[in-house]
């Protein structure tokens, strides 16, 4: 937007996301995922200008069935305190 944005010493006002789900079979898997991605594009927030839709998708159809997936273990001989050691999450609410 250029000369146009209203707020340019913002750090960032986009959000790029990429919902994975994995579930006992495909249909739940797509079903999931589909009405996450329609909850995000209805989604109401504070400040909010219009009602259109809040999600722009990188590819169409916005759901790709990917196949299976497979579930593996993974062995190793190295010592931690603690089994999700090696495998830090982070969570951010906002």
């Amino acid at each position: 937007m250029q000369k146009f944005e209203p707020a340019r010493n913002d750090l960032s006002k986009e959000l790029g996301l990429t919902i994975d789900v994995v579930a006992d079979d495909m249909e739940l898997a797509h079903g999931a995922c589909h009405h996450i991605s329609g909850t995000l594009l209805h989604l109401h927030y504070p400040g909010q200008f219009n009602t259109s839709g809040n999600l722009a998708f990188l590819y169409s159809p916005s759901e790709i069935n990917a196949g299976a997936a497979y579930e593996f273990s993974a062995y190793h001989l190295m010592k931690v305190k603690s089994p999700t050691e090696l495998f830090p999450v982070h969570v951010e609410n906002m």
